[in-house]
């Protein structure tokens, strides 16, 4: 009960606690887990899952074995569950089957562990040893195209919150979104978000395409004869993001704050710079965050295409021109993680454009919940090449927080060591 307790403290959101477009399926596992039966696979999972969370936050060995012997009758019980498929029972596995994924996640590397295989351990562009055990990732998936093709009854909240943290796993796999999860309308996703939805597809496509060109011997070569297609294809997609930002209705403007005085420690590691950007909610923040990782991967791959070409002086300018766009999205991204991390004596500050910090306003710590938002655009930005090494120790830096805070090992290792290519 107290790894339970501390989960639904720490690690969950409740869907009035921001909009809809903030949330991922850890929302929804709570509110399905009260629907599950005793026995169920989402009640094995949730019990598996905070279990973990509790051993790694505490160190309670009994938490450990309670995780294991959770996580293996979920496993048995899930498989029992996908032979008689329901409405409600598809939900369920659905949410059980991504809690599992973050269990491997949370126990990757643990001493339980068998050796690896020292291969296995070699970092590339997509992070392969991470995904050694993708089982669950693939089921979920399959859920979600069996509960389309069947037309069982849509729980769209759910699918929205599901089908998100998919497609920026496609980004960070390098794979294709496929066909059948592309249209984010139907699934219920409206407004800004729903602009920005399709462009985060084409960027899991051209991060695909990308791969392939740069495992190439001879991309120079290849480029100059085929340079039309894939530099106007990431010169079309950096220009659609970029047009994103314009028109956005007032709640999604973000504020800029300047910090007029804040003591060196630690406030210093707090902010990056005396500029700190506060949004409507963490939910608009974090895809603001999202968006941001977004154009550093484009941008990023826009500069390595046009830095494999011959360069003539138009090229060369471009090159230093996205050099610069990458260094402010940076900057922007650091300014925009404090929101984050701020205690309320700093928060209710935001109301106003000046004004200054101390100590006390500066917190190292983030909620767990709060963490999970950060994972992505942070495990984006610490693996781009192109970022300055400034910005980039500052991000990593937040990120081995949020990693610790959450107890996620393989954030932990993408914090510490480049795992992932951009």
């Amino acid at each position: 009960m107290q790894a339970f307790n501390y989960f639904e403290k720490t690690f969950t959101f409740w869907p009035t606690d921001m909009p809809d477009f903030g949330h991922d399926y850890m929302t929804y596992s709570l509110r399905h887990w009260g629907r599950a039966g005793p026995g169920s696979s989402l009640q094995f999972a949730v019990s598996a899952f905070s279990h973990a969370v509790f051993w790694r936050r505490t160190g309670v060995s009994k938490a450990l074995e309670d995780a294991d012997r959770f996580y293996a009758r979920c496993i048995g019980q899930t498989q029992k569950e996908m032979r008689e498929l329901s409405n409600e029972r598809i939900d369920h596995l659905v949410v059980a089957t991504l809690l599992m994924t973050n269990y491997e996640n949370f126990m990757y590397g643990a001493k339980r562990k068998c050796v690896q295989n020292p291969r296995s351990s070699i970092s590339d562009e997509v992070g392969s040893r991470f995904w050694k055990n993708v089982c669950h990732w693939i089921g979920a998936v399959g859920l979600l195209k069996v509960r389309q093709q069947e037309g069982y009854r849509e729980n769209l909240p759910l699918y929205r919150a599901v089908r998100r943290p998919i497609i920026r796993g496609c980004i960070l796999r390098g794979d294709i979104v496929q066909e059948w999860l592309r249209d984010g309308a139907q699934y219920g996703e409206e407004g800004p978000v729903l602009k920005l939805d399709p462009l985060f597809i084409q960027t899991a496509a051209l991060r695909s395409k990308s791969l392939k060109l740069f495992r190439q011997k001879n991309v120079s070569r290849f480029l100059q004869t085929n340079k039309t297609y894939i530099v106007a294809e990431a010169q079309n997609l950096n220009d659609a993001l970029a047009c994103w930002v314009q028109d956005l209705p007032g709640e999604w403007q973000f504020s800029t704050h300047c910090v007029e005085a804040f003591s060196e420690t630690p406030s210093i590691d707090f902010l990056y710079n005396d500029t700190v950007y506060s949004y409507t909610t963490h939910g608009h923040a974090a895809v603001w965050i999202r968006f941001l990782a977004v154009r550093l991967i484009v941008s990023s791959i826009l500069l390595k295409l046009l830095s494999a070409l011959p360069q003539e002086p138009t090229i060369r300018e471009q090159v230093e021109c996205i050099q610069q766009h990458i260094n402010l999205l940076a900057t922007e991204m650091c300014c925009s993680i404090p929101f984050f991390f701020t205690s309320n004596a700093l928060y209710h500050k935001f109301e106003s454009s000046t004004f200054n910090i101390t100590d006390k306003m500066a917190s190292p710590e983030i909620l767990p919940k709060l963490a999970t938002l950060l994972s992505w655009p942070l495990s984006v930005a610490v693996s781009t090449t192109a970022v300055p090494a400034k910005q980039k120790e500052w991000l990593k830096h937040k990120l081995k927080i949020a990693a610790s805070v959450q107890g996620d090992a393989v954030v932990q290792s993408i914090a510490e060591s480049e795992e992932f290519k951009f």
